[in-house]
């Protein structure tokens, strides 16, 4: 213990504050999206759910005096297939850079329509955030509002497209034919992101979250950092005696792992976008 208290004594303590403080500023810059920071804990740990996405745009309709969408597991299947092929091919738009249109994913599910659209968006916190934003794009707003749709489906997860990160959204919009096609030969099963949505075999949760775990282990090395720094201090302390600048460096040190907790993520760039 005598070897320590002469090591933190001999420390330059405010070059460590210094540290410290320049340490918390780049995770709460480069890192919003960590689960580690509870202060962004409900738009990080799971995507809001897409049901969320069909009542808000319902309650959008009924404003309008429009009726109500129906939810179609089949819309919800495309839209699921979608979202995984733009998480898979690192893209952000409605025609994949193969070519693929939305009404491709449409007819795969089996969905057979007279009308059809797409509206995505990326980024936001809440499914009320999302809706407001497409609400507030003369495009996506006459997509939303469209008096053909009678039927709606959407997808939701984490994804990281082109250095935007967050919840990735599909909405996808019907109007089924009066002819029904055979659909017995899709099966979708296995897993999505959204447990409410359907989806064919190829799970991503594992590739969807490495990035979010990831960050969340660097956020809980400072975390544990702090903490040992603080207690090293406080040890010594009571063996030696407090200086000043070791009081001060407790003090601050503490107050950074309390706003670790309780600071929202610095947002030096947008991180939201619609097409």
């Amino acid at each position: 213990m005598k070897y320590v208290t002469r090591k933190i004594r001999k420390l330059n303590l405010t070059h460590l504050i210094i540290f410290n403080i320049v340490a918390f500023l780049a995770i709460k810059a480069i890192i919003p999206l960590s689960v580690s920071q509870f202060a962004d804990i409900g738009t990080v740990v799971t995507p809001f759910d897409s049901r969320e996405i069909v009542s808000q745009t319902n309650k959008a309709r009924l404003a309008q005096n429009l009726i109500a969408l129906k939810a179609n597991t089949k819309l919800d299947l495309a839209a699921y297939e979608k979202m995984r092929d733009m998480i898979k091919n690192n893209y952000f738009a409605h025609v994949s850079p193969s070519g693929v249109t939305p009404w491709a994913w449409i007819k795969d599910s089996g969905y057979k329509y007279s009308y059809a659209g797409e509206n995505l968006a990326l980024g936001f916190t809440s499914a009320a955030d999302t809706v407001k934003a497409w609400l507030n794009s003369p495009g996506h707003k006459a997509n939303l509002l469209n008096s053909h749709y009678s039927e709606i489906g959407v997808a939701t997860g984490l994804a990281s497209i082109n250095g935007i990160s967050g919840v990735l959204v599909v909405q996808t919009f019907g109007r089924p034919s009066a002819t029904v096609i055979n659909t017995s030969k899709l099966k979708p099963t296995a897993i999505s992101t959204d447990p409410k949505v359907p989806s064919r075999s190829g799970a991503i949760t594992k590739d969807l979250y490495a990035s979010f775990e990831e960050a969340g282990r660097l956020v809980n090395a400072y975390v544990l950092y702090l903490i040992s720094l603080i207690a090293i201090i406080g040890i010594a302390g009571i063996f030696k005696g407090y200086s000043r600048k070791m009081l001060l460096t407790m003090g601050v040190s503490f107050n950074l792992l309390i706003m670790v907790f309780i600071v929202p993520a610095f947002q030096l760039v947008t991180r939201t976008s619609i097409f």
